[in-house]
């Protein structure tokens, strides 16, 4: 197991806020736990506001409505 964030915390008043970082760094493991899709393995999220996140790859259906 490998530390993703160790002593991190972060404010962020109203409107979009931008996440960057390079390949591997963390970033969708990160929003995956504040969405709450992951369970932080030690610490605590704490959150004041919904969170949402759109993965740049959707599952395709491949099942038709008739």
């Amino acid at each position: 197991m490998s530390v993703v964030l160790d002593h991190a915390s972060a404010a962020h008043g109203s409107g979009r806020t931008g996440l960057t970082g390079a390949n591997g760094a963390g970033r969708t493991t990160l929003l995956r736990l504040l969405a709450g899709e992951l369970a932080p393995t030690s610490g605590s999220i704490s959150r004041s506001a919904a969170v949402g996140v759109l993965p740049q790859h959707l599952a395709r259906l491949t099942a038709t409505c008739d």
